[in-house]
């Protein structure tokens, strides 16, 4: 988790270099978990690494298939990507659901706000109040 939380950070400081050498620890330390997995798509998005971001976009959807992904993962490598209608459709998804992971709105709004908007950043900061 040390990991995952030093890439968090260096991804909300736009240091995507080296928040990709984190989250790569991060997840072959955690065993590929998908939280972890997604910020790391998230980051390779935003270091202009496409590619990367979209095959484990692809490994997320795939998985979910057989064990349960949080749509808010979803939600993270398409905000990353820039993908607009996607994030918005997956993060509407997640608050449908109740998704635990709208919880931790604080360490992902401003990469969210910045791929969705203020209008859907508003509404998951908002879901926050109905988990408390």
């Amino acid at each position: 988790m040390t990991y995952t939380v030093l890439g968090q950070a260096y991804a909300s400081a736009s240091r995507y270099d080296e928040a990709i050498g984190a989250l790569q620890s991060a997840v072959g330390l955690s065993g590929g978990q998908a939280f972890t997995s997604a910020t790391l798509g998230y980051a390779y998005a935003k270091a202009g690494k496409r590619r990367e971001a979209k095959k484990i976009l692809q490994d997320l959807q795939q998985r979910s298939s057989a064990e349960y992904v949080s749509p808010f993962c979803v939600t993270l490598v398409h905000a990353g990507l820039g993908d607009s209608d996607e994030a918005i459709a997956w993060l509407d998804r997640a608050y449908e659901e109740h998704s635990h992971r709208l919880v931790y709105g604080s360490s992902t709004s401003n990469r969210l706000e910045d791929a969705v908007g203020p209008i859907a950043y508003l509404l998951a900061v908002s879901s926050e109040c109905q988990f408390s």
